[in-house]
């Protein structure tokens, strides 16, 4: 996608990240037992779900060391300014609420809406697994990468306070069953369907949501500037 292209020429540091969290997030979805018009939904969010940072100054983006509260500050407007670059494009609804929300926290005290538990979209709360997985697991401007256990501890400490207890326990299964893929996948970005196509089965499903409105979560006040 050209817009993603446009993200990652600006952060080279965050190279094919969005192509990473995509193949995360269809692990994570497929295991939860989603259907295939949710996957591709997800897949298409996580693809896009960092799109906001095209807004946020290089010098703050780019910074090697630690941000400012005000730079965070600035940092945290990304989703919101997602949603209004993605809306211009005018056939992405689904996709909207999992962007906006994919820095939710699952005890409420991410952002932007502060929304806890299943009121943060089950997109979205996929989204915030998947992308914290590839962070961990990759280096950044301002930290190195982490192992695999390293990042299999961190799942399990801020599950129930971060990140949705049954999706971080799914990601933790699949990682101790296949640690090599989860770092294979770093650097070898092709095809997101190719790599998911080679990897062995996940571990048993977590409970599926069958509800789209859950899903998707769609709040039509929470969607707007």
């Amino acid at each position: 996608m050209a817009l993603v292209a446009a993200l990652e020429a600006k952060d080279p540091h965050t190279e094919r990240h969005s192509s990473q969290v995509a193949i995360y997030a269809e692990h994570l979805a497929t295991a939860a037992g989603l259907g295939s018009t949710e996957v591709e939904v997800l897949v298409i969010a996580a693809l896009l779900h960092d799109i906001g940072k095209i807004a946020v100054p290089d010098a703050i983006l780019l910074k090697p060391g630690r941000l400012t509260p005000n730079e965070f500050e600035i940092i945290k407007l990304h989703p919101a300014r997602g949603v209004e670059i993605l809306r211009r494009m005018g056939f992405l609804e689904r996709e909207l609420p999992l962007v906006l929300h994919h820095h939710e926290w699952f005890n409420g005290s991410g952002y932007p809406a502060g929304l806890a538990g299943t009121a943060i979209p089950f997109g979205a709360r996929i989204l915030q697994v998947a992308d914290s997985i590839d962070a961990m697991l990759s280096p950044r401007t301002y930290k190195k990468a982490i192992s695999v256990e390293e990042a299999i501890a961190e799942l399990q400490r801020w599950r129930g306070i971060q990140f949705d207890p049954a999706i971080a326990d799914s990601a933790v299964a699949m990682l101790e069953r296949q640690p090599e893929e989860a770092l294979l996948i770093c650097p070898r970005i092709g095809s997101g369907q190719e790599i998911a196509a080679e990897s062995a089965p996940w571990p048993a499903p977590i409970p599926a949501v069958r509800d789209e409105a859950a899903f998707v979560g769609v709040r039509r006040t929470a969607i707007a500037h």
